[in-house]
């Protein structure tokens, strides 16, 4: 009976990597991003102050890792239960701690962001999900529903070599040929436009799933841009070489990578998914209840729409590395089949599995036979349905193909003999000799050989740079550090130095010049009754005289907001309260 897992069908048949064999571990596009670098958010997060955290998560659940202005972030983190000044200051604190970068539009306004590289790490610091949620979403037995299926890797072989069947030959547009597109269409099958960034200029011109071919292999560099484009033959080898965890984990990365710079939506759902152990199944209204603590701010405001995380999670399941699930109760549930970083070294690998030539022409793969020698099959054999046991036909209108792309007769008599390991069949031979009559060419691509042409040719060609916001935000130039020291801002103000002294009773006159001095600045006051005291922040200040009326907030354990209205019987001991410091006793 076969695993549900993709890579673990017919397992027993696979030829164990030998310990000299060499593990190759190329970089991806993805690799070096939410995944790579010294762990040090933690750290920064645990020196913020408090006022520092909240307008991290605001930038981080409003913005995601988009670019905000600074004056809008200051806006949004307003329904917080800071003042004005409070949160600049906090500002300022992030950036001197290095947590966000801020640079300079070129009108002169500042703008602040997150790199894409550390939101994850960011959003689990900020948001952390803790033990007694993990296990609240935790469901101990649940069955299988659907997911599971063939993984996307084999949909993106099958796309990689439409590709090379078509050249690929560009229009005098420079766009890919309406057959072609069909066809990538086909072979792709997902299409992630509710939840992944992809390359604008691409996204014009393709649909969804065939952008996202285009978009991951200009990206991993295996094709190469340009008036025409080519293919790198050296990475395409290096890809199809890779063991097959490694591969799908470097996929599994490059997708929650676009998705992160999607929307502060879909960057939300890819922290989560980031967040989630293999093999355990997990309640899907929890892990939307944490996507959703996520992307809104404050905590507890209605989320929007989850197009994105519900995207998110059925693409995973379509791409065999998750599935959905029910418990006997009906609750929905959802578990990774593998992560994006994996637990140690991934020991499975596909091996050198012999191909199964029958006499009528059909060849059969089995569940791990190696991506090199699946390549060669995809460009000159019809595939059915991606299964255990995948069948391949050479066929006439295939051999046709194959000569087009330059195989001749002896490269592929050599290939399917050596791939095999047991001579061609009559009837095979018969084929080749019908369809591809005296061709003894060979093609560097079949063999995934770069050739002196190709590597010539590629010099001057001008390098991939997807249109992405964060690339860019990080072309503009870094703005100045914007230290805000409140006691300078108090002192250009000359404000009687009582007012900051220790609090004190004052007339009714003298409170609203106070009052209306602490609106203007944007920062709070101290109130004092008896032995308690408690912050104030006023937002403006009604009536002339001893009618005056301050609307405003109180701020309760630095978290939550209390609206209130203050009247001059209500008010004791008074002070402005300089950010930093502590309220006076």
């Amino acid at each position: 009976m076969g695993s549900d897992k993709p890579w673990e069908r017919s397992k027993a048949v696979r030829p164990t990597r030998r310990r000299s064999d060499p593990v190759i571990t190329p970089e991806l596009p993805g690799s070096a991003g939410p995944f790579s670098g010294e762990d040090s958010e933690a750290e920064i997060w645990s020196r913020l102050s408090p006022v520092s955290k909240d307008v991290l998560r605001c930038l981080l659940t409003r913005f995601g890792v988009h670019p905000a202005e600074e004056g809008r972030l200051l806006e949004e983190a307003a329904a917080g239960c800071w003042s004005g000044l409070e949160l600049r200051a906090g500002l300022s604190g992030l950036q001197a701690a290095g947590a966000v970068q801020a640079r300079l539009r070129f009108w002169g306004e500042r703008a602040v962001a997150v790199t894409a590289g550390s939101y994850l790490k960011w959003a689990a610091v900020a948001s952390p999900w803790i033990a007694a949620d993990e296990e609240a979403a935790h469901r101990s037995a649940a069955s299988a529903v659907s997911g599971g299926g063939a993984l996307y890797s084999r949909a993106l072989l099958g796309a990689l070599a439409e590709l090379a069947r078509s050249g690929p030959v560009l229009t005098v547009k420079g766009r890919l040929h309406g057959s072609t597109i069909k066809a990538l269409e086909q072979a792709a099958g997902l299409s992630p436009e509710s939840f992944i960034q992809l390359d604008p200029s691409l996204r014009l011109d393709y649909p969804g799933s065939v952008a996202l071919v285009l978009d991951w292999s200009f990206s991993s560099g295996i094709l190469r841009p340009g008036r025409a484009w080519s293919w790198d033959a050296q990475k395409l080898r290096t890809w199809l070489d890779e063991p097959l965890m490694q591969r799908e984990r470097g996929l599994f990365r490059w997708i929650l990578d676009r998705a992160v710079r999607r929307s502060a939506e879909a960057a939300a759902a890819a922290s989560v998914i980031s967040s989630l152990r293999e093999d355990v199944w997990y309640s899907v209204p929890k892990l939307e209840q944490l996507c959703r603590s996520r992307s809104v701010w404050p905590a507890g405001c209605p989320g929007r729409d989850s197009a994105a995380w519900t995207g998110l999670l059925e693409w995973l399941a379509g791409c065999g590395w998750a599935e959905w699930g029910e418990t006997e109760q009906g609750e929905s549930c959802f578990r990774l089949l593998l992560s994006a970083e994996g637990c140690g070294e991934d020991g499975d690998s596909e091996g050198d599995e012999p191909l199964l030539l029958q006499p009528d022409g059909d060849i059969w793969a089995g569940a791990w036979t190696s991506y090199r020698q699946l390549w060669p099959l995809e460009l000159v054999a019809e595939r059915g349905e991606v299964r255990e046991l995948t069948a391949y036909r050479l066929t006439e209108k295939s051999l046709k193909r194959s000569a087009a792309l330059g195989i001749g007769a002896g490269q592929l008599r050599e290939w399917l003999a050596g791939a095999s390991g047991a001579a061609l069949p009559p009837q095979v031979e018969a084929l080749l000799a019908q369809c591809l009559p005296g061709t003894e060419s060979r093609s560097t691509l079949f063999a995934v050989e770069e050739s002196g042409e190709d590597a010539a040719g590629s010099s001057g060609r001008p390098c991939w740079q997807p249109s992405d916001p964060s690339l860019t935000f990080a072309s503009l130039e870094p703005a100045p550090a914007a230290e805000v020291q409140p006691w300078l801002v108090l002192q250009a103000e000359k404000l009687p130095a009582a007012w900051t002294a220790a609090p004190r009773n004052y007339r009714p006159s003298a409170c609203r010049q106070l009052l209306e001095s602490a609106v203007r600045l944007h920062i709070p006051v101290e109130l004092h009754d008896g032995e308690s005291a408690g912050i104030f922040v006023p937002l403006q200040v009604q009536g002339d005289g001893d009618g005056w009326a301050a609307e405003g907030f109180y701020r309760k354990d630095n978290e939550a907001r209390v609206p209130a209205m203050l009247i001059p019987g209500q008010v004791g001991r008074i002070r402005l309260h300089i950010p930093g410091n502590a309220p006076a006793r």
